[in-house]
């Protein structure tokens, strides 16, 4: 009997080997579901290994009320339309402000909280009070969970430390504030892990969220090249992220990290810092590696998400091309153990985007039992080349 998708996909994680190759969709906007018929997503939970990343306490804002603490319940007002979600945060100091715009595609945070670093000491002034187990609402966990049962994983959507700033203070006064005030940045970065970590400690701590807890940790790219020095890489990414991965690991917890942009630099940095997965190693233009190289570099030391694109491939109504990119991913990336075929991690899906998910499924069927037959996967590149 086979694996169900929650199985192979940990399977995969573990660098262990499962009965085919995991081929999972990762939903990350709950909003590409409203624009979904209810075929497609019933087929995607029963024909893919569909992973959901989900927040916790998502009501507060996003990444940031982890760094806030629970009495953001109490200090917050939102006032939501179709249009736009508006969140006030009160403090001893004054107001902070957000404004959050409502697209189809997305959600694009318009107003950040934060105007200028002045509003760090409004931060600092609120009434910090860690969570508990009682005041993490898993509201959103729970509803996937009994939607997808054991057909596909459940991750934990977790900003790293070094992001928390860049996100509250908007791209351009983050990157001006790094070369202005270091100090500052590095200061704000090493309150935002313990509180991060004090956070996935009480998350770890509840009895209802199935073992083992998958978190999957973003926000490596705003120091990645061509956006930062690699210094800075080593200096506000790796000791915190290191951390926070090690705490998670020593709560029988696994971690997927993911890194848009550029990696090729960052590669052995990563592997160090001792993810169980990471992703989704996008190719040039994009990025600036390919799935082979990787493959080369991480071959069965860590478990590979990626890396078709979602808009320029997968998103496409011509699915020849889908064919031939998923057969050489296979072929490049799926030696040894520790692949999962999926896409860039966009989250700006459409109805083709889920339908080329079903089809990788349905290669990975034939094509991606273990052990893998390459030559078989090489006769279908050859194949679908003369036709191209």
């Amino acid at each position: 009997m086979g694996m169900n998708s929650r199985e192979r996909i940990l399977s995969a994680f573990r660098l262990k080997e499962p009965d085919r190759l995991p081929v999972s969709i990762l939903i990350l906007n709950p909003n590409w579901f409203n624009i979904a018929d209810e075929k497609i997503i019933a087929d995607i939970i029963e024909e893919t290994d569909p992973i959901i990343s989900v927040y916790l306490n998502a009501k507060y804002g996003t990444e940031y009320n982890i760094i806030f603490g629970k009495k953001i319940r109490e200090f917050c007002k939102i006032v939501r339309d179709k249009r736009e979600t508006k969140v006030t945060i009160h403090t001893p100091r004054g107001d902070l402000s957000q404004t959050i715009e409502h697209r189809e595609e997305s959600d694009w945070i318009t107003e950040p909280l934060f105007k200028t670093t002045d509003d760090l000491n409004k931060y600092y002034s609120f009434p910090y009070e860690p969570y508990d187990v009682k005041s993490i609402c898993l509201n959103e966990y729970i509803y996937w969970k009994n939607v997808i049962k054991e057909q596909g994983l459940i991750v934990f959507e977790t900003y790293n430390a070094a992001s928390m700033l860049y996100t509250l203070l908007g791209p351009e006064r983050y990157y001006t504030t790094l070369i202005d005030n270091f100090d500052l940045v590095n200061d704000f970065t090493s309150v935002a892990e313990e509180r991060i970590e004090e956070y996935v400690k009480t998350v770890m701590q509840n009895s209802a969220i199935e073992e083992p807890a998958v978190f999957r940790l973003v926000g490596q790219e705003i120091l990645g090249k061509p956006m930062a020095n690699i210094k800075l890489f080593d200096e506000l990414v790796v000791p915190y992220d290191s951390r926070l991965i090690k705490l998670i690991h020593d709560r029988g917890g696994l971690v997927y990290e993911h890194m848009h942009g550029n990696t090729r630099d960052v590669l052995n940095r990563k592997l160090r810092m001792g993810a169980d997965g990471m992703g989704p190693f996008e190719a040039p233009p994009g990025g600036d590696i390919t799935l082979r190289e990787v493959k080369d570099k991480l071959l069965d030391k860590v478990c590979i998400y990626g890396n078709l694109d979602d808009m320029q491939v997968l998103a496409n109504k011509d699915k020849r091309d889908v064919r031939l990119r998923a057969f050489k991913a296979i072929r490049d990336a799926a030696r040894g153990v520790g692949y999962i075929l999926g896409g860039t991690e966009s989250s700006i899906y459409n109805i083709e985007t889920a339908k080329s998910f079903i089809l990788m499924s349905k290669i990975s069927s034939i094509y991606g039992n273990y052990p893998i037959d390459f030559k078989k996967v090489e006769d279908k590149i050859r194949s679908l080349e003369l036709f191209e």
